[in-house]
């Protein structure tokens, strides 16, 4: 797990470069080529990082940072993950994957909650990170008038405009669309599944019906069917039960994490993101070794 935040150190610490100081002559010409447009906001690119998409790359922020913070509550090397963590953070914010962000700030509010036993020392935590986030925003985020070539005032008004209006143009109003009302018309019409590969990059990119709904578990609804993610519930049954035990009798943070990073992940996640579901995996592994153990 402490490899998974390194990484994330590193990634976040090539993103920010990537803001500050521009994209080397490969990824002009990869971006140029692939004609990614959601990469652009306003007149700069939205940094990627080592990833195949920026939304890819916050998505893998956000759960490291998670995994960070849960290490912070939990482990001795305070000051250690504390720097990590601030480094992730600003990555974050930066990236301007707004349901990242949000999703970070639900989970640790969670996280508190689970991990901190003194419930006094959680509430205050909880205000603590609340009032560091509105100072963030208030001296780095926020612009009386974005400037089109500052790539942290662009990113930062793009994200402070989510927060503000979320159910705004091209928003968390567009995600909401697709969940309860794209989602539900595909799966009526085919509730036995469209086949593995409607969600993935392959779909998309050999020009077959893509099918996505920014939330991956209904994707996998729409590829797998009715049976399929029947068998998938039952699977998250076991896996959930078998991290509480964990959790209970070991007193161990991955069991916690075992649980909150699938269920942010499926909410925000995509099946077409392949360097980020493996984490999952891996701890539910760890969940089930852990049970033999």
């Amino acid at each position: 797990m402490v490899v998974i935040v390194l990484i994330g150190v590193v990634t976040a610490l090539y993103g920010l470069k990537q803001t500050y100081f521009g994209f080397t002559p490969f990824e002009k010409y990869w971006i140029n080529f692939g004609g990614y447009a959601a990469l652009h906001l306003l007149r700069i690119i939205r940094s990627f990082s080592t990833f195949a998409s920026a939304g890819e790359y916050a998505h893998y922020l956000t759960i490291s940072g998670m995994i960070c913070f849960a290490f912070f509550l939990k482990k001795s090397q305070k000051i250690a993950f504390l720097v990590a963590l601030t480094i992730i953070l600003i990555a974050l914010f930066i990236s301007a994957v707004r349901s990242a962000i949000f999703m970070f700030i639900i989970s640790s509010v969670i996280l508190i909650g689970l991990l901190v036993k003194d419930k006094k020392k959680g509430v205050l935590l909880s205000l603590l990170l609340l009032v560091l986030l509105i100072i963030f925003i208030s001296k780095v985020g926020f612009t009386p008038q974005v400037n089109e070539y500052n790539p942290l005032s662009v990113t930062s008004y793009h994200t402070l405009k989510g927060v503000i209006n979320p159910m705004g143009e091209s928003s968390f109003r567009t995600r909401l669309w697709d969940w309860f009302v794209n989602f539900p018309r595909l799966f009526i019409k085919n509730p036995f599944g469209y086949g593995l590969g409607i969600s993935t990059l392959a779909a998309w990119k050999f020009g077959s019906h893509l099918m996505a709904t920014e939330s991956l578990f209904l994707d996998i609804m729409l590829s797998n069917g009715i049976i399929g993610t029947i068998v998938f519930i039952i699977l998250l049954f076991y896996i959930f039960r078998s991290s509480f035990t964990l959790t209970k009798e070991k007193k161990t943070v991955l069991g916690i994490l075992a649980i909150i990073v699938p269920l942010s992940y499926f909410l925000i996640g995509s099946s077409s993101e392949y360097s980020i579901f493996p984490i999952v995996w891996l701890l539910w592994g760890v969940i089930a070794r852990g049970n033999t153990l």
